[in-house]
This record gives structure tokens, sequence and C-alpha cells, in this order.
């Protein structure tokens, strides 16, 4: 009988166990193909390291779903998911998201192929030429804001590296990140930096992760992933994270001061 009892009371603690597992998982959407952009690309990938790492610190099982940008706001929406990976904050984001503290810097650009003779905004042909975006992004907003007549959006990116290839867009407005992505696993020279930027970075800001505010259970998961991000900001571990994107020692204290100025 004793037996019995000590098998039901190991078995209570096991479930107890995976019950407690389990409502410590988050659902997160990301990048498609999102291993090759934790490799390839320097701030989503540093980003989702540390996001990883203070998910870990607390316990929490970030479970995620690869996903194209409009499908992720589209499911974060409709409560399908309960967080969204490698987000700018916006201000009409800021109306119905929360957002992680900033993780790593971002900013977005005007790229083409380095054959393309313009190397400034001002030398675009904003009635004739054509700019690939991702359907729904800010960067399409951008485009339309600067003044790009033709804009071809799709919520497939492959589709639009290779279209830049075969000549049948003449520009694309991507997160510098994305661009380094393309180089390393579309371009036949493997070179991070096969692309050339015409004119400024747009809209600088930094990676986050957000939620949506009617979400309870993801703004509490929220809250501890932060209080772990900026507890261990400071660490060996986290400054060799850094060094592995080989971020110079500037960029990791500005991150430090900014999580200072964010508590």
């Amino acid at each position: 009988m004793r037996r019995f009892y000590n098998g039901l009371l190991w078995l209570t603690l096991i479930l107890g166990s995976e019950l407690a597992n389990a409502s410590e998982a988050i659902t997160i959407s990301v990048f498609e193909d999102h291993e090759r952009y934790v490799l390839a690309s320097d701030s989503y990938g540093l980003s989702w390291q540390i996001l990883e790492a203070a998910a870990k610190r607390s316990g929490i099982q970030l479970q995620t779903q690869e996903s194209s940008w409009r499908a992720s706001m589209n499911r974060i929406q409709a409560h399908r998911v309960d967080m969204v990976f490698a987000a700018l904050k916006t201000e009409e984001r800021s109306q119905w998201a929360n957002f992680t503290v900033p993780l790593i810097a971002e900013g977005s650009g005007i790229f083409t192929r380095p054959d393309n003779p313009v190397t400034t905004f001002e030398q675009i042909d904003l009635k004739n030429s054509v700019i690939g975006v991702s359907l729904n992004s800010l960067q399409e907003t951008i485009a339309r804001d600067l003044g790009f007549e033709n804009i071809y959006s799709t919520v497939q990116r492959p589709q639009l590296y290779d279209m830049l290839n075969r000549n049948r867009v003449d520009y694309l407005f991507f997160g510098k990140s994305i661009i380094r992505y393309y180089c390393v696993y579309f371009d036949e020279s493997r070179n991070p930096e096969c692309m050339k930027q015409v004119g400024e970075l747009y809209y600088p800001n930094n990676v986050h992760a957000l939620v949506h505010k009617e979400n309870e259970k993801a703004n509490k998961v929220l809250a501890e992933l932060n209080k772990n991000i900026i507890a261990f900001s400071g660490s060996k571990e986290t400054k060799k994270l850094f060094e592995s994107y080989d971020f110079p020692h500037e960029i990791y204290d500005a991150w430090l001061l900014m999580l200072n100025s964010a508590k």
C-alpha cells in the first residue's frame, strides 16, 4: 500500500511539474528560416540570443513559430500567438502592444546591386524605379512617404531577392540585418556586404519582442523577461554574446546605457 501511495505521490509530482512547465511555455512568432537569420544577421541573431538567455533564466520555454511578417501581425491581433519577435517599436503599435526593453540596434535602408550607379537617394528615379518591400511592413509605409510610385509588396522575402537579381525590381527596402541574411545565403559571393546601401538608414530603432496588451499571460512573461535581460546585461556571458557577433565595445556600452534609461 505504501508503495502505491509513494507511486501516486511521484506521479502527482511529475504531472504537477509538467503542468508547471506547460504554464511557462509561450508561443513566439519569428522570421521564416529563423535559425539561419540567427547565424547570419547580427542584430536579429544577437537580439534572439539575449531574449533566449533571459527566457532560460526565467524558466520560460520559447516555442517558436516561423511566419511571414504579415501573418505574425494577424496572428498576434487574433491572439493565436503570444509574442512576436524582431518588431520595431512604433507609435501605432504602442497603442495595442507592449514591448521588451530595447535589444540590438537596427535600421532600415534602401539597397541595390553593386553595379547600380545610383549612390544617393536624390539620384533615385522615384517615378520609374521599382522598390520591393514586405507587405504591411514599416518599410512599405516609409517607401510610400518617400515618394516611390512603384512599390512591389509581398509576404515572401526570398521572392524579392530573386526579383532583384533578375532586374525585376531596382531596390529593396529592408532592415540592414535582413540584407546580411540575403547576402550570406542567397548571393553567390556569400559576402555579407554583397549589396550597396543607397542613402541613409531610416527609422533607426532597436529590435524588440512585442505582446498584445490584452494577453495577460504574455504580459506577465514579458515583465519577467525584461527583468532578467536587465539583470544579466552586465554579465560576462552577455559580453561574450556581443563579441561572438563582432560588435565593438562601444555598442555594448551604449546598449547598457539604454537599458538603464528603460528601467
